[in-house]
């Protein structure tokens, strides 16, 4: 069911290994894809500045 085959340009490399205790782990690569990926021109703020900057508002 849920996991089939894809030839998209934007999947990654998908594999399934078996952990010590007998279940199951999966590990997708993301690293090609991560390398084509534009980085967040505007970045949100933290909460923590926003509150910062909040101080004595009214």
């Amino acid at each position: 069911g849920f996991i089939r085959p894809s030839f998209s340009p934007w999947g990654a490399p998908v594999l399934i290994v078996k952990k010590k205790d007998v279940t199951m782990r999966l590990c997708i690569n993301f690293r090609q894809l991560n390398k084509i990926t534009v980085r967040n021109r505007y970045p949100l703020s933290r909460i923590d500045e926003l509150f910062n900057q909040l101080k004595g508002a009214k």
